[in-house]
């Protein structure tokens, strides 16, 4: 009784196989598209240490840059110590998935440090938001993530 069958086919239909999806997953990995997260990172390597003097000032600050989705906005409300200084900077939505969705918006937050971008704007999925702002002559900088629905 024979259980695998005829050796001298399955041995050579197992390696022909084997390379029709070695052959099929190579030309597979070369369509897919590949990009980096910022065009000119090695530009961005040599100031880095300024980027994280950044992020360390915004962590000392009491209040925190607050960011969220709701009725069609995005709201984003400055720490209330900034209430009465000019913000100034902007607001860079970036999408992991595909660099031509990103958007800036200019910072502009109205008396009370609330700004609202609307929502509309940028196609549902995950964002990552990340502030780069200025307040008296000081830079910050903030990133979170966000869910559009």
């Amino acid at each position: 009784m024979k259980i695998f069958g005829n050796w001298a086919v399955m041995v050579p239909a197992f390696y022909i196989s084997f390379v029709l999806v070695l052959v099929a997953f190579v030309v597979w990995t070369t369509t897919q598209k590949v990009e980096l997260v910022d065009n000119n990172y090695y530009d961005k390597d040599l100031v880095y240490q300024q980027h994280i003097d950044k992020v360390e000032r915004t962590n000392q600050l009491a209040e925190q840059v607050f960011v969220a989705n709701a009725q069609n906005n995005v709201i984003v409300k400055f720490p209330s110590i900034f209430q009465k200084e000019k913000i100034t900077g902007e607001i860079y939505f970036f999408r992991p998935s595909s660099s031509a969705m990103d958007k800036k918006f200019a910072i502009g937050p109205d008396s009370t440090g609330i700004q609202m971008i609307r929502s509309d704007k940028l196609a549902k999925g995950h964002w990552k938001v990340k502030i780069e702002w200025q307040a008296n002559n000081v830079s910050y900088y903030n990133e979170q993530s966000l869910e559009i629905n």
